[in-house]
């Protein structure tokens, strides 16, 4: 997806700043607390959500990827604007979450898409 594009949407939502990603992968978008989204590039973009969140919504879409730590799902961007609403729908929840849940209790530690698949592939293998 267009970065003009995705950026122009991202524009709506006041409470976001763009940052560089915390894993050096891409950029985010961040609130004062917290990356709630993270850009890899054209294709993807993880949205931090909460774990409570995450199992109420039980998103089931071709392009949605529940991640295994359970506080984010992976969009695949394809350039649609299915694609741009999805992600901006949860988006908009993130916030919303955001806002209403204390930080602790929140799965944002974990390492993005990329890093978490570097990570595996330099571990050695187990026999």
């Amino acid at each position: 997806m267009d970065d003009t594009r995705l950026r122009a949407a991202l524009a709506h939502f006041p409470d976001l700043f763009i940052a560089p990603a915390a894993c050096g992968i891409g950029w985010a978008d961040r609130t004062h607390y917290r990356e709630i989204l993270h850009h890899h590039g054209p294709a993807t973009a993880d949205v931090h959500l909460t774990r409570p969140l995450i199992e109420r919504l039980r998103p089931e879409s071709a392009l949605i990827r529940l991640h295994p730590d359970g506080g984010r799902v992976a969009v695949t961007l394809d350039g649609s604007q299915t694609a741009l609403d999805l992600l901006l729908s949860l988006l908009s929840l993130a916030l919303s979450a955001d806002r209403l849940v204390n930080i602790t209790n929140l799965a944002w530690r974990a390492p993005c898409t990329l890093q978490a698949a570097e990570d595996r592939e330099k571990a050695p293998a187990q026999s």
